[in-house]
């Protein structure tokens, strides 16, 4: 009995400790929408691993919505970014042309170079050092 009752003082001890203990922060690259009106979005970045850039997109997001757009540390400080109002008549671009499927859903890897679909001119957002980072 002496044994039961000192393996559940010891862990009930390592599961208090374990409370106590701070979460893992949740990093990402998160894009909210500040416009007067719904926009889609798409991002991209580059993967040391494979040395080429991925897009990704579409995301709609409503007036004051924000979606992580890249789940995780960020691993390059520079993330492009294109977005859109849904009439297309307003658009956030850059000087960064990249790949889209203009009408679904995708992830494109080497997107800087090889396209089935358009290439839309992303633009630059320098993320600095931070691990996560949120772009209106």
């Amino acid at each position: 009995m002496k044994n039961y009752a000192l393996i559940l003082a010891a862990t009930a001890a390592m599961m208090a400790a374990a409370a106590l203990m701070p979460a893992k922060a949740q990093a990402y690259f998160r894009v909210c929408n500040g416009y007067k009106e719904p926009i889609n979005t798409s991002v991209a970045y580059y993967n040391k691993d494979y040395d080429y850039f991925i897009s990704e997109g579409w995301w709609k997001l409503d007036v004051g919505q924000c979606k992580t757009s890249i789940a995780g540390d960020l691993k390059d400080r520079y993330i492009y970014v294109y977005a859109m109002n849904e009439a297309q008549s307003f658009v956030w671009a850059g000087d960064y042309k990249m790949c889209v499927d203009p009408d679904d859903p995708f992830t494109l890897y080497n997107a800087q170079n090889k396209c089935p679909f358009v290439y839309k001119n992303f633009r630059e957002v320098d993320t600095g050092d931070y691990r996560d980072y949120t772009w209106t």
